[in-house]
């Protein structure tokens, strides 16, 4: 497994935050999430018809760019830019592991950081969240995304949330 020791000196893009590193998505940081994500966001992988492992992966490598965050040595989240090149919208994604309640308030700091990263390559960020994961939806509201009216998706029907973040 990678560990942030191992990476950090080497990634010129690696910055710290109040004990929170982040870099570039590195080989291994997908198995190192995916050992200790978070129940939410396993249920909302497969509410979109994907094992965790496999919505990471596609995340990842679809993705503009993609970023690990760790706090002592562990990874809590992965975030990143996915979307048609010649499109306007970019598609963020965000996988959370356990730890992230730990530093909720550096954690939100650090994710407005990236979004105003991620508009600068699409002007128009916009996803879908599972309605009921509460969490989620009140943390993309306090990083400045709109949250629109829950509607089924899917062959089951789950409901989601869109939501929209115009920046630029």
């Amino acid at each position: 497994m990678t560990t942030m020791a191992e990476t950090a000196p080497d990634n010129t893009n690696a910055y710290y935050r109040n004990g929170v590193w982040v870099r570039q998505a590195m080989p291994g940081d997908d198995k190192a999430l995916l050992a200790n994500m978070r129940k939410k966001d396993i249920e909302e992988c497969k509410a979109v018809g994907m094992s965790p492992g496999r919505a990471l992966r596609t995340a990842i490598r679809s993705s503009l760019y993609a970023k690990s965050v760790w706090l002592d040595g562990e990874i809590i989240a992965m975030i990143g830019l996915s979307g048609p090149v010649l499109s306007e919208v970019g598609v963020p994604w965000m996988l959370t592991g356990n730890g992230i309640e730990k530093v909720r308030y550096t954690f939100a700091k650090v994710a407005i950081k990236e979004l105003d990263e991620m508009h600068k390559y699409k002007p128009i960020l916009s996803n879908y969240v599972v309605a009921d994961y509460h969490e989620a939806v009140r943390f993309l509201s306090v990083v400045g995304f709109s949250i629109f009216s829950p509607k089924p998706i899917g062959k089951n029907g789950r409901l989601f949330r869109q939501v929209m973040r115009t920046g630029g």
